[in-house]
């Protein structure tokens, strides 16, 4: 049998999630061994798969099961991804359950509402004995957003390129060209392609694959 027979003989598949059936280990997460007998995480093989070569960053669920390996509720991210998923699905603690939290509620409110009303980040810093670096997350909406309503700009991981080059890159991935060669090509990282490839990025392209090719005349 080989090795994707036998990887897919442990999964059942439903209309939903297709749930790994093999062995779960103590965060529930499936894990199988793969041709050299090493334990990997089978949602990181069945993503692998997918997508025809090594995962460069993260396979993270987008179902948010821990036992699903269905490929399309899949994407390779960043560690920055998957914390902001973790925030957003209410799985990380947030504000003062925070293990780590050095304020409270009430004065993150505070000192965004003195930094609007014309305050200085230094002298708040000061007043009230934080960092001058914390304060500043607080103003920018990098933490305590959920009490401040302070939202921090969403990067664009696609930024650095243009639509031109998406409309290429789309191309080249209908074509079969691989992720990691575009990535080289291009000077970004896998998981910028990556997230090309899914729409994540640059979604009026990705919706309509004729866009990605030029149109003559």
């Amino acid at each position: 049998m080989d090795i994707e027979t036998r990887f897919w003989s442990k999964v059942a598949k439903s209309e939903r999630c297709w749930t790994w059936t093999g062995y779960i280990g103590p965060h529930g997460y499936g894990t199988f061994r793969d041709g050299r007998g090493k334990a990997v995480a089978a949602h990181r093989f069945a993503l692998a798969l997918a997508l025809g070569q090594p995962l460069l960053g993260l396979a993270l669920h987008k179902c948010d099961r821990r036992d699903c390996v269905r490929p399309d509720h899949l994407y390779e991210g960043s560690h920055d991804d998957n914390a902001r998923d973790r925030r957003e699905r209410g799985r990380m603690p947030r504000g003062s359950r925070h293990p780590h939290a050095v304020t409270d509620e009430k004065t993150a409110c505070e000192i965004a509402r003195r930094w609007k009303q014309g305050e200085r980040q230094t002298a708040l810093a000061k007043e009230l004995r934080l960092s001058k670096s914390l304060v500043n997350q607080i103003v920018r909406g990098g933490c305590w957003s959920h009490v401040t309503g302070i939202r921090e700009p969403v990067r664009d991981f696609a930024a650095r390129l243009t639509e031109a080059q998406v409309r290429v890159v789309l191309r080249r991935l209908h074509a079969g060209a691989t992720q990691i060669s575009l990535a080289k090509k291009f000077s970004v990282c896998r998981s910028t392609i990556n997230h090309i490839a899914l729409g994540t990025t640059w979604k009026h392209l990705h919706r309509d694959p004729l866009a990605a090719v030029p149109r003559k005349g």
